[in-house]
């Protein structure tokens, strides 16, 4: 089967349908216009990588109508096989035009639902699988997901071939510890960055040491006489300072694969873009093939006196980034500390979800009703 896909705006169900096994995609089209072929390669790269052959034709201006048609009828005698148009990535001009062509040559045509990732047959012929309504198959990962955008993944820290159930469960501990009393956590913290270059610290208040234990245990410090703490090593020092926070987010997320669409997920998620740019998530998560990026942050309330406020500044850096690129991504920020009502506001604009100070203890389930929401 040929996939024919006409091309305006990067998503990733034009590559999904290709991906999954029902469709039977032996080979695809991409039918862009001249200021859209560079993300039409993104697109032939991604589908090379799942070795599905992609061929790139450019397309004239919307301007001239019977040539578009002309060219999108030639195609499909080129193709050789039969021949499917995928229209969710199309202008509504591009479309019109590619549907027209489909009657005219009774070629199947249809859409993926946007945020139901099901199948909407627009000319559906009796004999053509698979039915109305069908769920697209979760087989797209981060990699594919990010190189439709034209970005590559550099590195990541934790993913889920790569677990560390030791770090995850100490991470458990350090959400309940900052869920009962944030302020204890935040003295902590500051201890261990003053560590110097021997990781040792100055003595710990003594209302610190009943947290210590779990931690000492996990070989991330040694506690010493006189109530200093040393640090083991620098990965010690960053899981303290904050990287704990990615590892409890990640085993919250991983826990829910099996009661959501959950097909890929990593944390510490690098990135660089076709300019050069780099970009670091905290948390990277496919869901039924759609992009959920997580902000953490355990600094301590721009507010000290009343300990609110996660900063406007976070707030427009996660927005940004989740639209870095074209991505289409939607955006959580998980926070030790709280937010004003000012912020409460401004992310409900940005469409940003915000999980923080004692509702840390139900990110599980926060997650949970956010990924089905979407």
């Amino acid at each position: 089967m040929h996939l024919l896909c006409p091309l305006d705006t990067v998503q990733s169900d034009i590559i999904t349908p290709a991906l999954d096994r029902v469709f039977g995609i032996r080979h695809m089209t991409i039918a862009a216009q001249p200021h859209r072929l560079d993300a039409a390669a993104a697109v032939a790269e991604t589908a090379a990588a799942a070795q599905i052959g992609c061929d790139i034709v450019e397309l004239s201006s919307e301007d001239s109508p019977s040539v578009l048609r002309g060219t999108l009828a030639q195609i499909i005698n080129d193709a050789g096989m039969p021949t499917l148009i995928n229209l969710s990535g199309a202008s509504p001009i591009l479309a019109a035009l590619a549907q027209e062509v489909a009657l005219l040559r009774q070629v199947p045509s249809f859409v993926i639902h946007p945020e139901r990732d099901t199948l909407v047959w627009l000319n559906h012929l009796p004999n053509v699988e698979p039915a109305q309504g069908y769920n697209i198959a979760d087989r797209l990962t981060l990699d594919g997901y990010f190189g439709l955008f034209g970005c590559n993944i550099i590195e990541v820290s934790v993913d889920l071939k790569h677990r560390d159930p030791p770090l995850e469960k100490l991470a458990r501990h350090m959400a309940w510890f900052a869920s009962r009393d944030s302020r204890q956590l935040y003295s902590l913290m500051q201890h261990v960055i003053r560590a110097d270059e021997n990781g040792l610290t100055a003595p710990l208040p003594r209302e610190l040491q009943p947290y210590l234990m779990p931690i000492e245990q996990a070989g991330l410090i040694t506690l010493l006489h006189g109530g200093e703490l040393k640090l083991r090593d620098a990965q010690a020092l960053r899981f303290l300072n904050g990287g704990w926070l990615e590892y409890w987010l990640f085993a919250e997320a991983a826990s829910l694969i099996g009661q959501c669409p959950i097909h890929d997920l990593a944390c510490g998620v690098q990135i660089i873009t076709q300019d050069g740019v780099k970009n670091e998530y905290d948390l990277a998560l496919l869901c039924n093939n759609q992009l959920y990026l997580v902000e953490c942050k355990t600094q301590q309330p721009e507010n000290r006196q009343t300990g609110l406020g996660v900063g406007n500044n976070v707030l427009f850096k996660l927005d940004s980034v989740s639209h870095l690129s074209e991505l289409d991504a939607r955006a959580m920020l998980v926070s030790v500390s709280r937010p004003t009502e000012h912020e409460v506001h401004r992310a409900d604009e940005q469409d940003i979800e915000i999980v923080c100070g004692h509702d840390l203890v139900k990110l599980r389930e926060r997650l949970r009703d956010w990924l089905k929401a979407s």
